[in-house]
């Protein structure tokens, strides 16, 4: 098939993250697409939820270095909110650049390898099914797998001029639950412990870490609480998120809030979730950087340049275990996790130029 078919079906198989069946159908299509000759196949699967795939090479040249090839299935919108289309040099469509771009030229990129070779080695193709919800489903199965690697790239979308990502700030969100003491707040202003008063203190005093210029930021979200005008709040929710480029920035967040919590009377409960940890330059990072800047100038392919993201994708999970990641391997775009989501058509053959020759030095 021709890349441009290839893409082409992808997006036009619904897979918004919640429709488990159009998921289903996208990974089954997927994987047709490998011949079982050369590819070992598996599902991961868990009660009500779409499955993972994995496929790797069968051949495995022990002393070459593996890589491992992570995408995503889902997308934020269903085809019926965001159709497929051609026009202006552009595929329109759900996913079309986050991440079916990505998708179709790591499919193309490695069918040509294996038709060029007659074989192929040392590549895994992990896709996940629910990257948009957090992967939250698979995440352990990814590392598991990951492991087994020594690098790897992700397929999220290339940068406006073809940027590859090194790093990404990790996100974590934050719930926490202030208590007060309520009372008639004619009698009781000033004595009684006031629960959104207090949230407004830490707003104020957790504030001062944020540090945009470094990529640590405080989000306050959400506030509710109280009952009424004339009674002291003896509850207020406070929801956010705080962003970080490394993980001394997340645990100084985590320090502070529980120094200003110490100090209070009725101590507030907090959750902070799992979230993404944040995707840091790491040493095998730097040497695959050199690996791909190398094969590319050897096959006249423009030397890439490597730039930071604030979003956070399942490279920041690789990197989390020590992995090389670089990401950013898929087609240019625009309008991602809108309904005018679109890539670029000519982006995607250097899209799978590039990841041909990055497999190239695996083989």
């Amino acid at each position: 098939m021709k890349p441009i078919d290839i893409f082409s079906d992808l997006v036009k198989i619904s897979s918004s993250s919640h429709d488990h069946i159009g998921i289903d159908k996208l990974s089954g299509h997927i994987e047709s697409l490998f011949p079982d000759k050369y590819f070992v196949k598996n599902y991961f699967t868990k009660t009500n939820s779409p499955k993972a795939l994995y496929i790797e090479s069968k051949l495995i040249v022990d002393d070459k270095s593996k890589l491992l090839i992570s995408g995503h299935l889902d997308t934020v919108f269903p085809l019926s909110e965001s159709p497929f289309k051609i026009e202006n040099e552009c595929i329109y469509g759900s996913g079309s650049n986050d991440m079916k771009g990505g998708l179709a030229a790591a499919i193309s990129a490695i069918l040509q390898s294996l038709n060029e070779r007659n074989n192929i080695s040392n590549i895994g193709f992990f896709l996940n099914p629910d990257e948009e919800l957090g992967t939250n489903l698979y995440r352990d199965e990814l590392k598991q797998i990951a492991s087994k690697y020594d690098y790897a790239i992700v397929l999220e979308g290339a940068g406006d001029e073809g940027e590859l990502c090194d790093s990404r700030r990790g996100i974590v969100t934050y719930e926490i639950d202030f208590v007060g003491k309520e009372g008639h707040s004619g009698h009781f202003t000033g004595f009684y412990p006031n629960a959104i008063k207090i949230a407004s203190e830490y707003i104020e005093f957790i504030s001062q870490l944020q540090d945009r210029e470094n990529g640590f930021t405080i989000n306050f979200g959400q506030i509710s609480g109280g009952v009424a005008q004339n009674v002291v709040a003896g509850d207020c929710k406070l929801i956010g998120e705080v962003r970080f480029k490394n993980k001394t920035q997340l645990d100084l967040f985590k320090e502070r809030t529980s120094f200003f919590f110490s100090t209070l009377e009725f101590k507030p409960l907090v959750v902070i979730g799992e979230g993404f940890p944040a995707m840091e330059v790491n040493l095998k990072s730097q040497k695959l950087k050199k690996i791909i800047s190398d094969a590319f100038e050897k096959n006249n392919l423009s030397i890439p340049i490597f730039h930071h993201r604030n979003s956070a994708s399942d490279a920041n999970f690789l990197s989390e275990i020590g992995l090389g990641v670089i990401d950013g391997f898929g087609t240019i775009g625009w309008g991602v996790h809108t309904k005018k989501e679109k890539s670029l058509i000519s982006s995607l053959d250097i899209a799978i130029r590039r990841i041909s020759t990055l497999i190239e030095c695996f083989q």
